[in-house]
């Protein structure tokens, strides 16, 4: 494309009266917006959280959570023994408790005396790893056998497939139209607070997570009618590597459970303090000696990703850590011998989120969404990296 044929496709593009439209609408009030909330998964699993509470103060008791139940139940059609929706049509959960984040599940509601558990693990930004899903099912079969009527939901913006059966996918699709007939249905006989809440949510989720508002729409329109204008855009966009390895630089220094370690724009390294005491007898890596370390990789042309690698060093305490690690196959993937690699052996590698989706972020809305990654990093990773390491005789 010449100089001139740029000039011409990014004046067209700002003279769009659909650009003037799509502005005018972004500023419509919106208190997940204002808040800088929209983008963070806990925001979402909160949310859902305080639906799925029938004491909490919407004053709807429990018909979210109702909705929510016959519509996993129909579509688990009875499968693994889970309740049918001939089963839960008549349930009164209006005595249901909700818990956030017990065991590391997102969402877990109970009722006693249905002996009735709901499991819903929520994925926004991030994707399934670790094999979270069926070691969830096995906690809450151990550890809640009076609870033996379940439904487990993993929840994503596109409905993927879940890696265990027991599990039904659940779009966020499906919730806003869920949110959107609460609403409609409480109308003449809720708080008009309540209802404009619940509808901020409801246009969040098709805005920032489905992309099927109206606004997406017209986004559409734009992208369809001013290609060459937006691919020209795209190509100046900052590519925001030393604004995310500053950001988890300061969030990883400030986080009292972590150590940092020495890092670079492309790799941020830390330890969890629970594993510190491994001896530090690596050489020629960073100047901590730590044999041990977990990398945030941030490298152009590629999205971020979370690691674990054992170093080089003495060789006595990398056959120690790598014989326990090999016991835990399911969570490190990356082990595929049974003796490590003579210098670096990588345990595990996953994409953590999709740099595009912080493109457009004030720093204050990268900060926070940047610390629930680390939040989910160390639910997620460092916990039973944590728990499957522990213990080892020095």
């Amino acid at each position: 494309m010449t100089k001139s044929q740029s000039l011409t496709a990014l004046t067209e593009f700002i003279e769009d009266p659909d650009l003037a439209e799509l502005e005018a609408r972004g500023l419509s009030f919106n208190v997940f917006d204002a808040l800088g909330l929209a983008h963070r998964e806990r925001t979402h699993s909160d949310m859902l959280a305080w639906l799925c509470d029938p004491g909490a103060s919407h004053g709807l008791g429990d018909q979210f959570t109702r909705l929510l139940v016959r519509h996993v139940a129909r579509e688990a059609g009875g499968a693994g023994g889970a309740p049918t929706l001939f089963e839960v049509d008549g349930w009164d959960l209006s005595g249901a408790e909700v818990r956030r984040e017990w065991r590391h599940i997102d969402l877990l509601v109970l009722d006693e005396s249905l002996g009735f558990a709901l499991v819903v693990e929520n994925k926004v930004w991030s994707s399934e790893h670790s094999g979270q899903l069926a070691r969830y099912r096995a906690t809450v079969s151990a550890e809640l056998k009076a609870y033996d009527r379940r439904l487990f939901v993993y929840l994503t913006p596109d409905r993927s497939e879940p890696s265990h059966r027991d599990y039904v996918p659940l779009g966020y699709t499906e919730l806003a139209d869920m949110v959107g007939a609460l609403r409609d249905s409480r109308r003449s006989n809720s708080s008009a607070d309540v209802l404009t809440f619940i509808d901020h949510y409801q246009q969040t989720i098709l805005n920032h997570i489905t992309g099927e508002s109206e606004i997406a729409e017209i986004c559409r329109t734009i992208y369809r009618n001013h290609r060459q204008a937006i691919t020209l855009i795209m190509e100046h966009v900052p590519d925001l590597l030393p604004e995310i390895s500053e950001s988890l630089q300061r969030i990883i220094e400030g986080d009292p459970d972590l150590i940092a370690d020495k890092s670079t724009t492309s790799l941020i390294r830390f330890i969890p303090k629970e594993l510190d005491s491994i001896p530090k007898v690596s050489t020629g890596w960073t100047p901590s000696g730590r044999i041990l370390l977990f990398e945030l990789r941030n490298t152009k042309g590629s999205d971020p990703r979370v690691q674990l690698y054992l170093g080089p060093g003495e060789s006595s305490v990398r056959e120690l850590l790598f014989a326990r690690a090999i016991e835990h196959r399911d969570l490190f993937r990356s082990l595929k011998r049974d003796i490590p690699s003579p210098e670096y052996q990588r345990f595990f590698s996953d994409v953590l989120f999709s740099r595009d989706e912080m493109v457009g972020l004030s720093q204050e809305e990268l900060d926070a969404t940047l610390h629930e990654v680390v939040e989910s990093i160390k639910r997620d990773y460092v916990a039973p990296t944590v728990a499957a390491l522990s213990g080892v005789e020095w």
